[in-house]
């Protein structure tokens, strides 16, 4: 479920919302390098990721392409987690 965010600064749970993918599917695609590393400002514990990085990341705003690569994950990742891909 997708919702509108207005901070540009989200945790684990609000940033995978941001991209409507679970939170296990977004900390893997992190984890693999697919989407970028959250900022460790706050401390370790309250790690944060940027909106307009994730934007960047997935191709919005025209700034790149989303790759091939990129959804190939996604859909691996999401069929592993027992969902479904269109």
């Amino acid at each position: 479920m997708m919702h509108s965010h207005t901070h540009r600064w989200l945790d684990a749970c609000h940033a995978a919302d941001y991209l409507d993918i679970e939170r296990t599917v977004f900390l893997r695609l992190v984890k693999g390098a697919r989407l970028p590393a959250p900022s460790c400002q706050l401390g370790s514990r309250l790690p944060r990721w940027d909106t307009a990085e994730l934007d960047r990341a997935l191709g919005a705003k025209h700034e790149a392409p989303v790759t091939k690569e990129l959804l190939d994950a996604m859909a691996q990742i999401i069929a592993e987690e027992g969902g479904e891909t269109p």
